[in-house]
């Protein structure tokens, strides 16, 4: 983002900011960051799904209930 200035008439000094340069990355930097957090809030509904399920379920996809609990404990951005 580069800063112009225009110089106007009667010796008044506008600034001008353009706009052009910054606003792609701004955008994409906006839609990674919304990106980021959906994951976020995927992995967090997935453990809580996991927390539900019963011993038998558990036992069919191979983890125990301290894995869970340990997989659980995680924070949402901790993958």
């Amino acid at each position: 983002m580069g800063v112009i200035l225009k110089i106007e008439p009667k010796n008044r000094v506008r600034l001008q900011f353009d706009w052009s340069r910054g606003r792609r990355m701004g955008w994409l930097s906006v839609l990674w960051i919304l990106r980021t957090i959906a994951w976020w809030r995927d992995r967090a509904r997935q453990r809580r799904h996991l927390a539900k399920l019963d011993d038998r379920m558990l036992r069919d996809i191979g983890l125990t209930r301290l894995d869970v609990a340990a997989e659980c404990r995680k924070l949402p951005w901790q993958p």
